[in-house]
């Protein structure tokens, strides 16, 4: 499985996938309309299809904040390892992280 960041050349990709499962490409959080088509993420890629999405942001403050996370395939580890991946992102660029569910 290879975690591949969110880059200019998938970001089409990625923006049609959150439409797809999430209608929309906004979020809100916490009270904050957030334009996940701005926001930084992790996605796992099979046979060039998404089967896994993680979105989150590095807010000014110096938190990590993840807004979304999605897997397809159920009880790979998949949704795990994109976790553990941005906690890797979030011990060397932020502050403590944040996930309000």
């Amino acid at each position: 499985m290879e975690i591949t960041p969110i880059t200019l050349e998938n970001r089409s990709v990625i923006n049609e996938f959150l439409m797809k499962h999430w209608y929309s490409t906004d979020m809100v959080v916490c009270g904050e309309k957030i334009d996940m088509t701005k926001s930084d993420g992790l996605a796992v890629f099979s046979h060039g299809k998404i089967t896994a999405l993680l979105t989150y942001r590095i807010k000014p403050d110096h938190t990590c904040e993840i807004i979304s996370l999605d897997s397809l395939i159920e009880n790979r580890g998949t949704a795990t390892k994109l976790l553990q991946k941005v906690f890797d992102i979030a011990r060397t660029n932020c502050q403590p992280i944040f996930n309000k569910q």
